[in-house]
């Protein structure tokens, strides 16, 4: 009987005219006009009768529209204890937790019964990790203003396996455009040294197929093979093996900053690790330096120091190593981008990535019969400088890191084209292998996918609308590097554990 109430609008309405059939009140002009009794004006309509109840004479008659808010949520997690990140039935949920359920039932926990939908930048696979991506999440606040130090207590609670790399940040745009801005997506696969090299723990031989434009990296490994050869021997520095103690010893340095000449390499020996060198040689492509100094002992001593030092305000930290072992992972390296560019550009053909049909390298299960995958792949890339190192003999514990990049990517399509590049560097396969996987007709990949614990989702780059979001949502650094530091420890502790990463050794 309030405001509002059936009895308080048809109380304000009165008809006037008979009451007459659809069919009869369509032929007749003009229509039954309706009239307020409040202030007695005539509507031709209901719906404007109404809208004049609500605006005018009875406003308790308003509903008031709650918009929705999209929060956005920057995070990383640990793929290992969750089934893909995408979310699954509510019964599924509780078999097989996905990193969206996590997410949401954060979010319902922090405001029940708030609708809440939630959206992602991206998705991974089944035990595949996430150093950083986006999720849009979609609530209508209609019980006072959503209480964001709520979820974030709630967020902050899922670490380690989900961490919060900034708090959430509400934003005026619709949350389900996140789906649809994803511009870049990076995938970095780790896999150490035992994963590219021989049984024999050898790198596979060189193969001299690649055009010349592509042999920058092949004219620096040239030169360092040749001063190796030239030297009578190097130290094992990182783990090559020692040597005789009056045999000369070099020790590897690189991030040399531009410019650099025998004479600085001099110096910083001098002033980090108070040792003379012999003799001190440079490419011509600047950047690197092999030195000779006067004993094993003294070259692995000035490898310890200089590894990891800023020297002179550079940018990056310098990387130092014993040549032997420089030299066998500069051709693994070497190896690795020539497979990477066979996979992006077919030899010959082209020097810039175009779009190629990757059915033979997706999960056959998520193809249609007699469909293709035709996609462009961005940058991949892997190089020196950016392995992984922790404590260990290097074969074990140092890990070449593969990037490859692309707008999306197909079911498993990250894992089989890593594994194919493997068995390429392995020399399980020949290079000409990677060519045949683009042939019609070809059969599937006979190479194993690589394990998923061994990737993760390094970055994702959306459009311009969306272009500034770290920016936007503040990603915290040291937050991100400390969540890296785990993905690390992750990927290191699946290679130990063995299971899938064995049998992909294997």
């Amino acid at each position: 009987s309030g405001p509002g109430s059936v009895r308080h609008v048809h109380a304000h309405v009165q008809h006037v005219g008979p009451v007459l059939s659809p069919r009869r009140r369509s032929v007749m002009e003009p229509t039954s006009a309706r009239s307020c009794a409040v202030c007695g004006a005539a509507f031709p309509s209901r719906n404007a009768l109404f809208r004049h109840l609500s605006e005018a004479c009875a406003p308790g008659l308003r509903r008031e529209k709650v918009p929705s808010q999209t929060v956005l949520l920057a995070l990383g997690y640990v793929g290992s204890g969750f089934h893909g990140s995408s979310l699954l039935s509510d019964a599924d949920e509780a078999q097989r937790p996905t990193v969206e359920g996590a997410v949401l039932a954060a979010a319902r926990g922090a405001w029940p019964g708030v609708p809440c939908v939630l959206c992602a930048a991206a998705r991974t696979e089944k035990g595949v990790h996430a150093l950083e991506t986006l999720f849009a999440l979609n609530a209508k606040p209609v019980f006072g203003p959503l209480d964001l130090a709520a979820l974030e207590a709630r967020l902050a609670a899922l670490a380690p396996a989900v961490v919060l790399l900034a708090p959430p940040v509400v934003v005026p745009k619709p949350y389900d455009d996140l789906g649809r801005a994803a511009r870049r997506l990076q995938y970095a696969a780790v896999l150490t040294y035992r994963h590219l090299l021989r049984a024999g723990g050898e790198a596979a031989p060189r193969v001299e197929e690649e055009p010349e434009e592509w042999g920058e990296e092949s004219a620096t490994e040239a030169w360092c093979c040749a001063l190796g050869s030239g030297s009578g021997g190097d130290n094992g520095g990182g783990g090559g093996g020692g040597e005789s103690a009056g045999l000369p010893a070099w020790a590897w340095v690189a991030n040399l900053p531009n410019g650099r000449t025998e004479a600085d390499v001099e110096a910083l020996l001098l002033e980090a690790c108070g040792a003379a060198a012999l003799c001190v040689r440079l490419p011509r492509c600047g950047g690197y330096a092999a030195v000779q100094l006067s004993s094993a002992e003294e070259a692995a001593r000035c490898v310890c120091e200089l590894d990891g030092l800023a020297w002179r305000r550079s940018d990056l930290p310098l990387v130092a190593m014993g040549l032997r072992e420089a030299l066998a992972k500069l051709q693994v390296h070497r190896a690795v981008k020539a497979a990477l560019r066979r996979i992006c550009c077919p030899p010959h053909l082209a020097t810039r990535p175009r779009a190629r049909d990757f059915r033979n390298c997706v999960d056959p299960a998520k193809l249609r019969p007699g469909g293709g995958c035709t996609r462009p792949l961005g940058r991949c890339y892997s190089g020196i400088q950016q392995d992984v190192r922790r404590e260990g003999e290097w074969r074990l514990s140092h890990g070449a890191v593969l990037r490859l990049g692309a707008k999306d990517f197909a079911p498993q399509q990250v894992r089989r084209l890593v594994g194919a590049v493997a068995a390429v560097v392995r020399g399980d396969e020949p290079p000409a292998y990677l060519d045949r996987l683009f042939e019609g007709g070809a059969p599937p990949l006979p190479a194993p996918p690589a394990p998923a614990e061994v990737l993760f989702l390094e970055r994702v780059e959306l459009g311009p609308a969306w272009g500034g979001w770290r920016s936007l949502v503040q990603v915290d650094a040291a937050r991100r590097e400390t969540h890296r530091a785990r993905l690390i420890e992750e990927v290191a502790a699946a290679c130990e554990r063995g299971g899938p990463v064995e049998r992909f050794c294997a």
